[in-house]
């Protein structure tokens, strides 16, 4: 499989996703695995993936601001949001919201198969990718484990 190409800059500053919407965000290399804030609420904000449709954590928000977007999950609602940390700048996680920090700010570029996340923290290169060897997500240079597809999600 060939490596995500970006696509052409967006002329306008559109939002690509609506606010009011709840989204499902699976990796194009395992669409039967959502990504997932877990059952019941895992604790400190961990997230990874499950299996697709069966948790309600699986559905995400995405809120547009001035070119990045704040995530959050619906189990966890308005007060997180997905970010990294300076100490944690590797694996995605939850974390209470206190301000607007670049680490809770995600750039979303539409490629070929799908969408790449890039953390505001990390800057340009690194992007969530699907890790290999386990469920949770990581922060890497991209290939085909770093396309995801996001879908709304009317229920």
């Amino acid at each position: 499989m060939s490596a995500a190409q970006p696509h052409r800059a967006r002329a306008d500053d559109t939002p690509a996703f609506d606010s009011t919407m709840y989204y499902t965000i699976r990796n194009v290399a395992d669409l039967n695995f959502g990504l997932s804030s877990g059952e019941n609420m895992q604790p400190q904000g961990l997230v990874d993936t499950e299996a697709a449709g069966s948790l309600s954590s699986e559905n995400w928000q995405f809120f547009y601001q001035s070119g990045r977007y704040f995530i959050r999950n619906r189990d966890y609602g308005a007060g997180w949001q997905l970010g990294l940390t300076p100490g944690n700048s590797s694996q995605p996680q939850l974390y209470p919201v206190t301000t607007g920090e670049r680490n809770l700010q995600w750039t979303v570029t539409k490629v070929d198969l799908g969408w790449q996340l890039a953390n505001g923290l990390l800057g340009a290169g690194p992007v969530m990718v699907l890790n290999p060897s386990g469920a949770l997500p990581l922060m890497q240079l991209g290939g085909s484990n770093g396309v995801w597809n996001i879908t709304k999600n009317p229920t």
